[in-house]
């Protein structure tokens, strides 16, 4: 089963698997120093994209400045009154949206378009400045599982405990998964991916901080068999083999 993953900018993407479409964390205008915003420009360029365009679903794991923007989030589903909008109830672009919505508030499981989501809680890192309801989530289609912690605090048990026995095929991760002490054994003990994609990344244009020079030299240190790949630039396109 092939998978194709394409990046609006920073933690925005788009899935596309199995004729299905889901956006996660896709609108946003506004980042802390460092990482890549939504621009009017760009943003017209991914409501163009076809792969943005007509999604099944739109999930936001969180409300933060750097994953959801209330705007954009309204000019979307006024173009597609049939998208689902998921996320928790910081979420919520205008009360003269009509489109379905599910509003997060626990770990649950359910069925959309024929895909099997488990949503669940998880703390955001960085500690008390960054707390807000936060969801990340597995997506299973054909049997193939796709992990997405969104910013999910680092390294927990809580988090291994929701994949052991579960084979995880794609996991898409903020960068620090991989670049933080003890992250390739995590990911590769606890979670063990046969696929890892990495974002929350600045364009090169925009990489003040070098976080890409570290993503690379992380990546360096893998195995030749461990399939890691990153997305940073608009509109870039991944195709994975689950």
């Amino acid at each position: 089963m092939d998978c194709k993953i394409t990046l609006s900018v920073n933690a925005g993407v788009s899935i596309q698997i199995e004729g299905k479409k889901i956006l996660v964390d896709a609108f946003f205008e506004a980042a802390d120093e460092g990482i890549s915003v939504m621009t009017q420009e760009l943003f017209h360029r991914v409501m163009e994209a076809p792969e943005f365009q007509n999604a099944n679903c739109l999930f936001f794991t969180h409300a933060h400045k750097d994953h959801y923007s209330a705007g954009m989030t309204k000019a979307y589903l006024e173009n597609y009154p049939e998208c689902l909008l998921i996320g928790p109830e910081t979420v919520s672009p205008d009360e003269t949206i009509r489109n379905p919505r599910v509003v997060l508030s626990e770990d649950v499981s359910m069925k959309i378009h024929g895909i099997d989501f488990d949503f669940f809680s998880l703390l955001h890192e960085g500690g008390p400045s960054k707390e807000t309801p936060h969801f990340g989530c597995m997506i299973s289609v054909g049997g193939k599982i796709i992990l997405m912690p969104g910013d999910g605090k680092l390294f927990t048990e809580e988090l291994a405990a929701k994949v052991k026995g579960r084979e995880i095929n794609l996991a898409i991760l903020d960068f620090p998964w991989l670049t933080a002490p003890g992250g390739i054994d995590y990911v590769y003990g606890k979670i063990n991916p046969s696929n890892v994609i990495l974002y929350h990344l600045p364009t090169p244009e925009d990489d003040k901080f070098r976080y890409l020079a570290a993503v690379d030299y992380a990546l360096a240190k893998l195995p030749e068999e461990k399939n890691a790949q990153i997305l940073c630039r608009p509109l870039q396109t991944i195709e994975v083999h689950l």
